[in-house]
């Protein structure tokens, strides 16, 4: 019952690469309440930020690539807000506009996603393939279960004949055959015994 926690997560990873996540994520958000000075907790932050993109990036703790590399692009992220902060803390582009030093990191970022994303493009097309995919099944689904209520006759004979051929249908798309002769036993089952009484007489 556990096993469903560490889907996705490669075995060596497995009991720890949460305990590691979780402890990554305190220390950034509770770093204010251990430094009072700005430049510390740049310091701490970087710090922190380098050694969990370091150790993601070396160990892979997720079995498929598209999570590894939208993990890494998550922690490039946050390593680049802080090298932002200590921009700007360092008052180093004092004479310089800070909005020309906005669209440099801009198209950086830009380009730092565009290589880090890149390799995932393949997979993430055919999950959105297979995901539309089966969206359009489920509507034409249900667009025929609806077709078969709205069609059914007031006897409820003929509906459930009907009904039975579009489940033998579905069933016969799915394994890309279709057989006539169940097709006309569901439909009419006078049609078993006529088909026995033909032979017989033959």
């Amino acid at each position: 019952p556990m096993q469903t926690l560490f889907n996705g997560i490669t075995p060596e990873w497995a009991t720890t690469y949460e305990v590691l996540d979780m402890g990554r994520r305190l220390a950034l958000a509770c770093g204010t309440m251990l430094f009072s000075q700005l430049n510390a907790l740049v310091l701490f932050s970087l710090a922190v930020a380098m050694l969990a993109l370091a150790s993601h990036t070396q160990g892979h703790p997720f079995d498929n690539l598209v999570m590894n590399n939208v993990v890494a692009a998550a922690h490039w992220q946050t390593l680049f807000a802080i090298i932002v902060l200590l921009i700007r803390d360092a008052d180093m582009f004092d004479e310089v506009s800070f909005f020309v030093i906005g669209i440099v990191l801009a198209v950086t970022n830009l380009g730092l996603l565009s290589m880090v994303l890149r390799p995932i493009v393949p997979h993430l097309k055919i999950a959105i393939r297979t995901i539309v995919s089966g969206l359009r099944d489920d509507l034409i689904d249900d667009i025929d279960e609806k077709s078969v209520g709205e069609s059914s006759p007031s006897d409820g004979s003929g509906g459930r004949g009907e009904r039975l051929v579009r489940v033998n249908r579905g069933r016969s798309r799915d394994n890309d055959f279709e057989d006539p002769e169940m097709v006309m036993m569901k439909v009419n089952p006078m049609h078993v015994g006529q088909s026995n009484g033909g032979g017989g007489g033959g």
